[in-house]
């Protein structure tokens, strides 16, 4: 049988567990409930993309006028 050299282990550490009883439940439920943050993102980036929509329609008509008056 082969022998492993010392200090070449083939053992595994296992992964870190949360111990949520030392969580205080105000902290726990801003873990675990975040339907309300979520619903702001969602509406924050809605508005961003309007905004942005509204830019792009704006800078779009005002190239177009300047390409008007370039014209006559």
């Amino acid at each position: 049988m082969s022998q492993q050299p010392q200090g070449m282990s083939l053992q595994t550490t296992a992964a870190p567990s949360w111990d949520w009883t030392q969580v205080p439940n105000k902290e726990l439920e801003a873990l675990m409930d975040n339907s309300k943050g979520t619903e702001q993102a969602k509406e924050a980036e809605r508005d961003r993309q309007e905004a942005l929509k509204k830019e792009e329609e704006h800078q779009k008509a005002e190239e177009e006028h300047l390409a008007q008056e370039q014209a006559e």
